[in-house]
């Protein structure tokens, strides 16, 4: 049958591999707004200069080129929630390792190029995955929702990082859960699988 935008959104939000993807991109939008918004201010509440606190959030830009184009090229290789669900329980583990090593300009700075290759490459994947579900024609959309969730995930990130600092006095806490939310990521994203929706019958009936 002819699938129109609106039969398109509602099947989606109804089906589960989409659910699952949302889920993951939500944590996504949680870990890179809390790192870019608090952690320069961990790092110099840690005895880090403002220097090297900056360093590190440049030092993630840069990489962050590196990872996009690496995890995009690899994501042509193999099944690609496979990559997206590692990139989530790499920075679960970059983090943990972060916060329990010893506060130093060399851990500021290895932190910032490790998480940044991990930063933004949960994009490419991401809507290809979207795009093996629905083909191009609503591609757009179905990205930008997923997208909506994904700065509803920046929002708790940016704000419960001050309100746990408020609470507690520092951001480790806040780190931990985001620890949490990277392997819930993880195996929520693992889980998904890349076939089109019965209600596109641009992907699933041959022209």
């Amino acid at each position: 049958f002819e699938s129109t935008l609106q039969t398109t959104l509602m099947f989606s939000l109804k089906e589960r591999n989409y659910i699952l993807l949302i889920m993951g991109f939500f944590v996504c939008g949680f870990h890179v707004t809390f790192i870019a918004l608090h952690l320069p201010a961990d790092l110099m509440f840690k005895g880090i200069s403002p220097e090297v606190a900056g360093w590190s959030l440049a030092i993630i830009g840069v990489t962050n080129i590196i990872g996009t184009l690496g995890f995009g090229w690899l994501g042509t290789k193999v099944k690609k929630p496979m990559p997206l669900a590692f990139i989530y329980l790499m920075r679960s583990i970059t983090i943990t390792i972060f916060v329990l090593s010893p506060p130093s300009a060399t851990v500021a700075l290895l932190f910032g190029a490790v998480i940044g290759i991990l930063w933004l490459a949960t994009v490419p994947m991401t809507n290809a995955i979207i795009l093996s579900f629905i083909g191009p024609k609503y591609l757009a959309t179905l990205s930008g929702v997923c997208f909506i969730f994904h700065q509803l995930g920046a929002v708790l990130g940016a704000w419960l990082g001050g309100r746990f600092f408020d609470i507690h006095g520092s951001y480790e806490n806040m780190w931990w859960l985001s620890v949490a939310l990277g392997v819930i990521a993880f195996v929520l994203t693992i889980t998904v699988k890349e076939k089109p929706f019965s209600v596109n019958s641009e992907i699933t009936q041959p022209s």
